[in-house]
């Protein structure tokens, strides 16, 4: 039982990471995009 939670966790983790991810990756985009706007 005991090892379910942990993998549950684990799988949180890894979900919590991608999203993380990803909302880096747009930002960094945005700020090209602005910055390519701006010159």
């Amino acid at each position: 039982m005991s090892h379910l939670h942990v993998w549950d966790q684990h799988q949180a983790t890894c979900s919590l990471c991608l999203v993380l991810g990803l909302v880096l990756l747009k930002q960094q985009c945005n700020n090209m995009f602005m910055l390519s706007r701006l010159e």
